[in-house]
């Protein structure tokens, strides 16, 4: 098995990366994440496949503090104000300000470790929408065991 353990500065510096693409734009438009129910496709660059687009939350310009020890948490992400749709929240795109896919992330409600933390996972149309955080941690190890 393969180990490749990464320094603190290197974790710091990929988190950064994150952030640079969430708030890049053509235009000094904000980020945005589009919180989805269904299956996550395999890769940000895949269309989602089922599912539906249960809220677009807009971020901070720029979206985020300094990273410390691999870990970037976003600034207050604004609400969406009447959710577009009902169903459950599973997954959710980040999206610069061009909308360009930066990254899917996973959802749980606040007693979860998902990536993005919900008050509540089932959204009814119509209702506010928001998030309790928003965390991007940088893993200090990683095993390649199926190389």
């Amino acid at each position: 098995m393969a180990v490749f353990r990464h320094s603190i500065a290197m974790r710091n510096a990929a988190a950064r990366l994150f952030q640079q693409h969430l708030d890049a734009s053509d235009k000094s438009i904000p980020g945005q994440v589009f919180v989805r129910s269904g299956t996550m496709p395999a890769s940000p660059d895949d269309e989602p496949f089922d599912g539906d687009l249960l809220a677009v939350l807009t971020c901070q310009l720029p979206s985020a503090e300094e990273a410390v020890d691999g870990v970037l948490t976003l600034l207050p992400i604004q609400a969406e104000q009447f959710a577009r749709a009902s169903g459950r929240a599973t997954w959710a795109r980040a999206v610069d300000g061009d909308g360009r896919p930066i990254a899917d992330v996973d959802i749980t409600d606040t007693n979860g470790d998902g990536t993005i933390r919900l008050k509540r996972v089932d959204v009814i149309a119509g209702e506010k929408v928001w998030l309790n955080s928003f965390v991007v941690t940088q893993p200090m190890e990683t095993d390649h065991a199926d190389r």
